[in-house]
């Protein structure tokens, strides 16, 4: 199927304040994808985590970066917006870490 110009409902502050972490599980192991704004200028889900596998009996430790952008939310807002975004979203971040 093809997807040509689609276009996004809503805004990233819209997204960042209303949309909630997606669960689910990758070889056996959960998974959560957190909703974030990246720097390319779009939004979406993104999770990043290391999962253990094995493999011809050896144990291998895999680091898995997932981002899942909202398809059309780049050409929504101007790259300072998205920029603020993501820099109120980090601050957000560490502050909850202290």
């Amino acid at each position: 199927m093809e997807i040509k110009n689609r276009q996004c409902p809503m805004e990233a502050d819209e997204f960042l304040g209303h949309a909630t972490p997606l669960a689910g599980e990758i070889a056996g192991q959960p998974i959560t994808l957190e909703p974030q704004a990246f720097g390319s200028g779009g939004f979406g889900y993104y999770a990043n985590l290391k999962l253990n596998v094995r493999v011809n009996g050896k144990q291998l430790t895999l680091q898995v970066g997932i981002p899942a952008t909202v398809v059309g939310s780049k050409k929504l807002e101007s790259a300072s917006a998205v920029a603020a975004a993501v820099a109120k979203q980090r601050a957000e971040k560490a502050a909850g870490r202290k």
